[in-house]
């Protein structure tokens, strides 16, 4: 958890002054259900969540030049779904961005689209031996069992009831969100992929037939949006700044 806080600086340096790095940083690591999740429940896979989610941004915004961007970013993609399969969904990021992209020349697309997911393959190689094994299957998934309501999703009691509610229990997650909407030229695009790959998320988590998250402390599905999430808050913390 705490090297994914580190790349996650490193990440916003890029954007944002040292000062409001650290502070975003700092924050997002003590105002929020991280640190119970790094330091006090740590057997759960919540702080590697966040450490996955963190190294894939840092690469995917630093490293576009490399040889085998998108294969690589595929690879971190599948371990993000051996951690937890929800968390595979950050591919959905490159996703977009390649889809916007209206330069992109159609050879080139299907080309970047299937080392993404040959690279995602190669890594969820491992989980798939390991249900076929246990299960006899090579696709199970208790997430999938429980069920799903796509047509009801339960948007506002995640986010605001009083039990574990996202904004409810930790507001700071809230305040970033809202920060996502104060676009600048340079972060238009980074503001753009934030704030769909939270909606998406919310989207699925409120869907699930367990919603309500049982004894989460506020809903611990969320937290691998908070790397995206940060640039809001480094921008919110920013305006208060100046």
């Amino acid at each position: 958890g705490l090297f994914g806080l580190y790349f996650l600086y490193q990440l916003l340096r890029d954007y944002f002054s040292e000062k409001i790095s650290v502070l975003t940083s700092f924050t997002l690591f003590a105002a929020t259900n991280l640190f119970f999740y790094i330091a006090v429940e740590p057997i759960n896979s919540h702080a590697a969540s966040f450490f996955v989610s963190s190294i894939f941004l840092y690469y995917f915004f630093k490293h576009e030049k490399d040889k085998y961007y998108y294969l690589t970013l595929g690879l971190l993609g599948g371990v993000a779904g051996l951690v937890r399969t929800q968390d595979a969904l950050i591919l959905i990021v490159p996703a977009i961005r390649l889809l916007l992209n209206r330069k992109r020349e159609f050879n080139k697309l299907i080309s970047y689209f299937s080392q993404l997911t040959v690279g995602a393959f190669l890594s969820f190689l491992p989980q798939i031996y390991f249900l076929k094994k246990i299960f006899g299957t090579f696709w199970y998934s208790p997430y999938i069992e429980e069920g799903f309501n796509f047509t009801h999703p339960e948007i506002f009691h995640v986010l605001f009831n009083n039990q574990n509610g996202l904004f409810t229990l930790t507001p700071i997650i809230g305040l970033a969100f809202i920060g996502l909407f104060f676009t600048t030229k340079k972060l238009k695009d980074v503001y753009g992929l934030a704030i769909a790959y939270f909606l998406i998320q919310l989207y699925l988590v409120s869907s699930w037939s367990a919603f309500y998250q049982g004894g989460s402390f506020s809903i611990r599905m969320m937290v691998t949006t908070y790397p995206l999430l940060s640039f809001g808050l480094a921008a919110l913390i920013e305006k208060i700044n100046k």
